[in-house]
C-alpha cells in the first residue's frame, strides 16, 4: 500500500476532487522535533486534477505546530469553564511578512494542515502576527472558522483568572472546520462543491438563496406506512455527478461518491452484479435481471425522497448507497422525525475493499456528506437489524445511539440516531491502519485476550440470554443453588500457550470448561465459583490458551464451605510512582458497545438490574477495563505486538460506571528471573498495573508477563 507520509513523518494536505491539489508542510526551523515552524507549499507530487479557482498557499505565511499550554498543568481540574477549556488547548502562532496578509481561504488551508497533523485536537488557539492581523481575525470570525478567546467567568471557590491571558487570541474548532467554515469554494463546503454537481444547468443552485421552506404531503398507503407533511426537497444533483470527495490520509487515496445514473451501462451492471451476489442478497433481498434493476433504480431517480449513489476509492467503484429523507420514508412512522433527518443504506459490492481501515473511511465520509449537503440536517438515522453486531459497532464508533427497537414488516431493527453535534465532536476523520494492524494489514493479529469472550456465546451467532443460559447450567452436587442475577466478575487470568492463527478455516476448535472450586467467603460476603476454560484444537489436542474465571455471587456466603486458596498478590512497589499513566474517558455508550463481545448480562444494559445490586444503575463490564489495561500494556511495553503477551490477570474491586474516567497506572518490574517464553531465546518481563476512578481502585493486582528477546553476545 502506498503511504501519505513524507519527510519527517508529516502528512500531505490535498484538496478534494476534481482539484486534487497537493500541499506539503515545509519545515522552516525546529528544535528536537518540538515547536517546529512550518510553511505550507505546493508539493512536487501532483496527480492531475483541475486547477483550483484561487491560490491557497501564502508565500510568506509561517505557522508553528500546536504548542502545549502551561495552563494544562496549572489550572484546577474542577475548572471546566469555556475560558479554562480554551486555555488548556495548545496554541498555533501564525505570522506573515509584507503588506498582503493571507485571506480566509489561505488560513483555511493552514487549518487543514493543522487538523491533519494533529487530528485528535478538538480545539487549538490561534495567535496572528503581521500587517492587518486584526482584519484577518475579523474575517475568520465572520465565516465561523474561529471565535474570540472567551473571557474568564468567576466561580465561587476557584481563583480569579487574568483576563489578559487570552487577549488577542482566537480559538479554532475542529468541528466547525469539518462542517465547512471558511471553505474557499463558494457557499458549499469544499468536499461537496464539485463544479459538476449541477450538470448542464446554466447557473448552479448554490448561486441562489437557499430554497424557502415550502411544505408538501407524501402518502404511501397502502404500499408503505407513509403519510407525512414535510418540506419540498431540493432538486437532486445531475445523474453521474460527483457529489462528495475527500482525501483519506491513511490510505493515500481519494474516497468519492457519484450520483448513480440508471441509464449508464456501467452503473447498472455494477448494481446488478452486486445485488445478485449471494453475500449481498442475504441482506438486501433484491436479486433480479438487468431490466428489473433498471426499473428499481428509475423509481429511485424519480422519487424526491431518496437517491442512489455509487462510491469509489480513486477510480474503482466498490459500494452502493441509498440516502433518504427520513420523514417521508417508512422509518418516519416509528419516531418523531425532524424535517431534515436523513438516513442511509449501504452495501460493499467489491470484497477487495472490505476491512475496518476502509470501512472507517467511507462510513465517516457518507455521514459527512449527509451533514454537509444540507446544514439543516440535525440527525442521521438508521434501522440495522438489532442483532447485526458489526454494523452496530461501526455506528456506535461514529456517534449513534440505539434509541429503541422497532418492528419493521421484514425485520426487528435497532433504531439508531446520531446528532450533528456529536458526530463532529467525536469524529477526527483520521484512522491509523498502520498502528492498529487490522484485517488488510500484513501483520494482522488476533488480540491475545480474545479467547476470554468465547465462553459468552460459544458458537452462537445471535444474542444470548445471559441469565437463561447460566441458570440452566447444572449446579455442582453438594453446593447451594447460585443466583446468577447477583453474579459479578471477581478475577480473570489468561495464559497464552501457543499463538492463535488469524483464521479458524480448516480447524476444529473446542472450549473445554470445568469448575475447579466453589468457595464460601463468609456470611454477608459471597460465594466464589472458579472455572477454567481451555481453548483446544480438537484434532490435535493442542491447548492454545487457558483462562481462569472467578465469578462472585453477592450475598451468597455463609453455607459452611471451604474459603478457598489464598490468591497471589501483585501489588505496585511501595513508595514508587507509576512508570506509565494513561487516561481513558468512558462514555454513556461504552457498556452497550462492549456488550457486542457477547456478554449480555442485563447488569450492563438495564438500570433496574444495577439498582437491584446496589450500584445505582448500569455498570460497565469488568472485562472492558481488564482488556483496556491489556491494550495499554502492549502499547507501552510490547510495541503493540500481541504476540508478546504470555500471561495476564487482574481482580475487579469496584464497579465502573458509564462516563467514568479511567486512570491506568503501570509499573515495569523488569525480567522475571529464570523465566523463558515460548521462544527459548526470550525471557519474560513483568508489568504490574491497576486502574483507578478518582481515588477509588477499580482493577487491582494486575500483572502481565511479556516476552522480550534476551541480549546475547557472540563469544
Amino acid at each position: 500500500m502506498s503511504r501519505n507520509i513524507i519527510k519527517d513523518g508529516l502528512p500531505l494536505v490535498r484538496l478534494p476532487e476534481p482539484w486534487k491539489t497537493c500541499y506539503e508542510l515545509e519545515i522552516i526551523s525546529h528544535k528536537e522535533r518540538k515547536n517546529r515552524l512550518f510553511r505550507l507549499v505546493l508539493a512536487q507530487r501532483q496527480d492531475g486534477g483541475e486547477t483550483p479557482p484561487r491560490q491557497l498557499h501564502h508565500e510568506t505565511a509561517t505557522f508553528t505546530e500546536p504548542i502545549e499550554s502551561n495552563s494544562a498543568h496549572t489550572l484546577s481540574q474542577h475548572d471546566n469553564t469555556v475560558w479554562a477549556i480554551a486555555q488548556r488547548a495548545p496554541i498555533v502562532h501564525l505570522a506573515w511578512r509584507g503588506s498582503v496578509p493571507p485571506d480566509v481561504g489561505q488560513v483555511w488551508a493552514i487549518v487543514y494542515a493543522i487538523v491533519s497533523l494533529r487530528p485528535e485536537l478538538e480545539l487549538f488557539r490561534l495567535s496572528l502576527s503581521g500587517q492587518k492581523e486584526v482584519l484577518v481575525g475579523e474575517e475568520l470570525q465572520s465565516v465561523g472558522l474561529a471565535v474570540n478567546h472567551p473571557v474568564p467567568c468567576p466561580r465561587p471557590g476557584l481563583p480569579t483568572h487574568d483576563a489578559k491571558l487570552g487577549n488577542g487570541q482566537l480559538v479554532v474548532s475542529r468541528a466547525t472546520f469539518w462542517q465547512g467554515a471558511g471553505s474557499p469554494f463558494g457557499s458549499r463546503p469544499a468536499w461537496v462543491a464539485s463544479p459538476t454537481l449541477h450538470g448542464a444547468r446554466r447557473a448552479p443552485v448554490c448561486e441562489f438563496p437557499v430554497r424557502p421552506l415550502q411544505q408538501t404531503m407524501t402518502t404511501g398507503f397502502p404500499e408503505t406506512r407513509v403519510h407525512a407533511l414535510h418540506p419540498v426537497r431540493l432538486a437532486k444533483p445531475a445523474p453521474g455527478a460527483l457529489i462528495y470527495s475527500r482525501y483519506i490520509p491513511h490510505l493515500d487515496e481519494f474516497f468519492s461518491m457519484d450520483l448513480l445514473d440508471y441509464t449508464n451501462d456501467e452503473h447498472l451492471r455494477l448494481f446488478n452484479k452486486w445485488q445478485n451476489d449471494p453475500r449481498v442478497a442475504k441482506g438486501w433481498n433484491e436479486t433480479g435481471t438487468l431490466d428489473q434493476h433498471r426499473e428499481y433504480l428509475r423509481r429511485i431517480h424519480e422519487d424526491p425522497h431518496q437517491m442512489a449513489v455509487l462510491a469509489k476509492f480513486n477510480d474503482i467503484y466498490f459500494a452502493y448507497f441509498e440516502i433518504y429523507w427520513a420523514k417521508e420514508d417508512h422509518l418516519g412512522a416509528y419516531y418523531d422525525a425532524g424535517d431534515y433527518d436523513r438516513g442511509r443504506h449501504s452495501l460493499v459490492g467489491d470484497v477487495r475493499f472490505r476491512g475496518a481501515h476502509r470501512v472507517m473511511a467511507w462510513w465517516s465520509s457518507l455521514m459527512h456528506y449527509i451533514f454537509l449537503d444540507d446544514p439543516r440536517t440535525e440527525y442521521v438515522v438508521g434501522e440495522p437489524k438489532y442483532t447485526n453486531a458489526t454494523v452496530l459497532a461501526y455506528d456506535f464508533a461514529h456517534g449513534f445511539n440505539v434509541e429503541k427497537l422497532i418492528d419493521l414488516p421484514h425485520k426487528r431493527s435497532a433504531f439508531v440516531r446520531c446528532p450533528r453535534a456529536k458526530f463532529f465532536q467525536i469524529s477526527s476523520f483520521s484512522f491509523s491502519a498502520e498502528d492498529e494492524k487490522l484485517e488488510a494489514h500484513p501483520h494482522f493479529q488476533i488480540f491475545p485476550t480474545y479467547p476470554i469472550v468465547l465462553t459468552f456465546k460459544y458458537d452462537s451467532e445471535d444474542v444470548v440470554d445471559f441469565l437463561e443460559r447460566n441458570t440452566d447450567t447444572p449446579n455442582p452436587p453438594g453446593y447451594p443453588k447460585l443466583d446468577w442475577t447477583r453474579a459479578v466478575d471477581g478475577r480473570r487470568r489468561i495464559k497464552i500457550l501457543k499463538q492463535l492463527p488469524v483464521s479458524s478455516a480448516g480447524r476444529s476448535w473446542e472450549v473445554r470448561s470445568r469448575v475447579v472450586g466453589i468457595y464460601d467467603k463468609g456470611i454477608g460476603k459471597g460465594t466464589v465459583m472458579e472455572r477454567v476454560h481451555d481453548l483446544v484444537d480438537a484434532e490435535t489436542g493442542q491447548v492454545y490458551t487457558s483462562s481462569w474465571e472467578n465469578c462472585f455471587f453477592l450475598g451468597a456466603g455463609g453455607w459452611g464451605g471451604n474459603r478457598g486458596p489464598r490468591m497471589n498478590e501483585y501489588r505496585p512497589p511501595a513508595g514508587r510512582k507509576p512508570d506509565t499513566v494513561q487516561i481513558l474517558q468512558t462514555t454513556l455508550e461504552t457498556a452497550h458497545l462492549y456488550r457486542l463481545n457477547g456478554d449480555y448480562n442485563p447488569l450492563h444494559a438495564s438500570p433496574e438490574a444495577g439498582k437491584t445490586l446496589g450500584y445505582g444503575g448500569i455498570i460497565i463490564h469488568g472485562l472492558f477495563s481488564w482488556n483496556v489495561a491489556a491494550q495499554v500494556v502492549l502499547q507501552h511495553y510490547g510495541r503493540s505486538n500481541g504476540k508478546a503477551l504470555r500471561d495476564f490477570e487482574a481482580r475487579f474491586t469496584s464497579p465502573v460506571c458509564p462516563g467514568n474516567t479511567l486512570n491506568i497506572q503501570l509499573w515495569d518490574m523488569g525480567p522475571v528471573e529464570g523465566s523463558t517464553g515460548i521462544d527459548e531465546d526470550c525471557c519474560l518481563n513483568e508489568i504490574r498495573f491497576n486502574i483507578k476512578v478518582g481515588n477509588r481502585t477499580v482493577l487491582s493486582n494486575g500483572r502481565a508477563l511479556l516476552e522480550t528477546r534476551q541480549n546475547s553476545a557472540k563469544l
